[in-house]
């Protein structure tokens, strides 16, 4: 019976996860600025790696983000986010779910009616914890009967609902809370898409005898419709993408289910989809052939019955003849015999799948002929079983005189000669190789040779196909840019009684970057300076690869200066000196700092501008208090708005101007806390001052030169 594959009617992407994705793909093309989304838009590493390559990045908190666009994800956030982005300046793309967003109202209106807000859900689900803060954070969470049976009597409850619980579990707290509550109300707040799709998956369970869900190992809807499933008895398998399915999981079904996620986008259910499909036909080939083998098998046992038989009448015949010969002949005849059988027993005895060792003896334009050692005559390998890739003559792979493995693809052939195979020699020593690869989920080398419709050729003992999405862990728009290239392979796929062996060169460096990230995770401190390669610049910072792991290096740290782009101060590909800051080893983050192996220009402030001092600055910054001038890159003082001027100042931006060159005087320092008071009043009346004494001087001046007689003079005449 063919294996039947059944898709659920709701799998993929759910209305609330769908409107988030493209409001977010809406904001890359509308927006200016950096766009992030709090927390990651939706579980699914596909999606989340998508959405980077839009140049959409993760945060986890609102004070991560200087700048530009915030999304806020279908799960919704607590009021207070919306304020603090307002506070900062952020622009906000709000995509919390309907569903969530009626159940945030209802959580603020049981609050302001004296309500104990109860949540039924899981206490760390953003979706949660956002309700809990439009309950101004008073709300209970129950999770399981324990929690429920915990509440104290005698309170007025309301209830919400995590739109993504299974309704049974509802009714079961509820009839626990009920008969607590002095006044209850219940605002049944699952999505009604969520309680289809996994009412779906219940019904497909029971049909099939496997079900594969499929979506992000962190999305709690997927998590709960693998486990609905398997409590209807079928083998489920939650899994992320077709990369994922083995083989054997289909070994005695008939009838194979698949359903995904809210958070599962349909192109990656497709791929599950095709990957089935292809496992169907590989089954139906593999029972055709199977089928031709019994064929042969009993073609073999009927000509084999008929030989027996002839053979028999044919050595009656024989027989007779050789009573009637005479006695000295018959004497004669047994001598030769006798020599023959002794002759013959020198000779080796071959069997046709047979793997011995020989010697090159020629090597011609179409064929070799190899000395097994031992038998009666020598083998021959024909151009096309020297090797598993094509060549163009036996020269180029084998010379006289070398010793092979050779593996007997027929003893006598229909010209009587032995017939030999190194390309299977070969493929059999190799197949142990790879079956011991893969067993133990090792790495495997190989040299990529061609390409071939749907990705690449390589030699690995044998010849192995590279689709073109695992050629490399990017796209590549060239596959022949690898032809030659030497590489190692994971191996996906092996079936080694047809031979076939599926390679990854993405999946190998997806395994060789987790063991370096490991590595590099586990010997990180903070505090520790290491160089990285810039491998992506952004609006708010860099990332730098250490070890395999692209730690961000914000804009913030990267110079004691003040700077508006990264690009100012990094290009992609440069190596840097960086210093750790915060290692995650939880989550794999590494935050990184450039300025702190800069020289600090605050070390030598007091020396170069001490107190009294006049230098020119650049006015950088407002606020109420005054404004701060930049000294130089990384030394900012501030200009408080009583030494701006004498006339009263309202606002310090009403007298000078952003980028505007100002002379000012220092008049305090406090470089360890890096502080730099200045004022421009004092350099007004510095320079006031110093008119006034120079005009003092001038007159003392003036009076030197007057004589005794100029004054009697000047008395005289009035």
């Amino acid at each position: 019976m063919p294996l039947e594959i059944l898709l659920a009617k709701s799998a993929g992407f759910c209305f609330g996860v769908k409107r988030a994705l493209t409001l977010t793909e809406r904001a890359v093309t509308s927006e200016k600025g950096p766009i992030g989304t709090l927390g990651p838009l939706v579980h699914n590493r596909m999606v989340t790696d998508y959405l980077k390559e839009l140049g959409v990045y993760a945060v986890n908190e609102v004070d991560e983000v200087q700048s530009g666009c915030l999304v806020i994800r279908a799960h919704g956030v607590p009021p207070g986010v919306f304020a603090r982005a307002r506070n900062k300046g952020i622009r906000i793309v709000d995509a919390t779910c309907p569903y969530v967003k009626k159940a945030q109202t209802w959580a603020k209106e049981l609050h302001d009616e004296g309500y104990q807000v109860v949540i039924i859900g899981e206490s760390d689900h953003a979706e949660v914890n956002g309700l809990i803060g439009w309950a101004e954070g008073e709300a209970l969470v129950v999770e399981k009967r324990e929690d429920a049976q915990n509440i104290a009597p005698g309170q007025d409850i309301g209830i919400l609902v995590q739109t993504t619980q299974k309704a049974s579990t509802v009714e079961e707290m509820v009839d626990i809370l009920e008969p607590k509550s002095a006044s209850l109300k219940v605002h049944h707040t699952i999505c009604k898409a969520t309680q289809e799709r996994q009412e779906e998956t219940a019904d497909l369970a029971k049909q099939v005898d496997v079900m594969l869900v499929v979506g992000g190992k962190n999305s709690a809807n997927t998590k709960r419709l693998a486990a609905i499933s398997s409590a209807e008895g079928a083998r489920s398998y939650h899994i992320e993408s077709a990369e994922d399915i083995k083989g054997e999981w289909f070994l005695e079904a008939n009838r194979v289910g698949v359903t995904g996620g809210a958070s599962t986008p349909e192109w990656i259910i497709k791929g599950v989809m095709d990957r089935m499909e292809e496992q169907r036909k590989d089954e139906e080939l593999a029972k055709k052939e199977e089928r031709h083998e019994e064929d042969q098998e009993k073609r073999c046992e009927e000509e084999s019955q008929e030989e027996k038989v002839s053979l028999e009448k044919q050595e009656e015949e024989e027989d007779k003849q050789e009573e009637d010969s005479e006695t000295a002949d018959s004497t004669e005849e047994m001598g030769m015999e006798d020599v023959e059988k002794a002759y013959e027993k020198t000779f080796i005895n071959l069997q046709e799948g047979d793997i011995v060792r020989g010697t090159v003896v020629q090597v011609g334009q179409d064929e070799a002929l190899v000395d097994v050692g031992g038998y009666k005559t020598e083998g021959v390998i024909p151009l096309q079983e020297l090797v598993n890739i094509w060549m163009n003559s036996p020269e180029e792979m084998i010379q006289k005189g070398e010793e092979i493995d050779v593996y007997v693809v027929s003893v006598e052939d229909q010209d009587g000669k032995l017939v030999l195979s190194k390309k299977q020699a070969d493929e059999e020593k190799a197949m142990e190789e790879i079956k011991k690869a893969y067993d133990e989920d090792e790495l495997i080398t190989g040299v990529v040779k061609e390409v071939v419709k749907g990705g690449l050729l390589a030699d690995i003992g044998l010849r192995a196909f590279i689709p073109a999405s695992h050629a490399a862990d990017r796209y590549v728009e060239d596959l022949e840019s690898l032809v030659g290239e030497e590489m190692a392979f994971k191996i996906i796929e092996m079936e080694p009684k047809k031979r076939r062996v599926v390679l990854s060169r993405r999946k190998a460096i997806e395994k060789e970057t987790a063991r370096r990230q490991k590595e590099t995770l586990e010997n990180l401190e903070e505090g520790q300076v290491i160089e990285g390669e810039v491998k992506r610049i952004t609006d708010f910072g860099a990332f730098v690869d250490v070890g395999g792991i692209d730690g961000l290096l914000h804009i913030s740290e990267m110079s004691w200066g003040r700077i508006k782009h990264p690009s100012e101060v990094l290009s992609i590909g440069e190596t840097i000196e960086v210093e750790v800051l915060g290692v995650n080893r939880e989550s794999g983050r590494i935050s990184l700092g450039r300025k702190q192996v800069l020289p600090n220009p605050w070390e030598e402030a007091a020396e170069n501008y001490p107190e009294g001092s006049i230098i020119e600055g650049k006015v950088v910054r407002f606020t109420n208090f005054g404004a701060f001038i930049e000294i130089e890159p990384g030394i900012d003082g501030l200009l408080h708005i009583s030494q701006i001027s004498n006339k009263r100042v309202a606002k310090p931006e009403d007298v000078l101007d952003l980028e505007q060159t100002v002379e000012v005087k220092v008049i305090s320092q406090n470089p360890k806390e890096k502080k730099i008071g200045l004022s421009m009043i004092e350099v007004e009346q510095d320079r006031a001052k110093e008119d006034y004494q120079r005009f003092i001087a001038s007159q003392n001046e003036d009076s030197e030169n007057v004589t005794i007689g100029d004054m009697m003079n000047k008395d005289s005449q009035e």
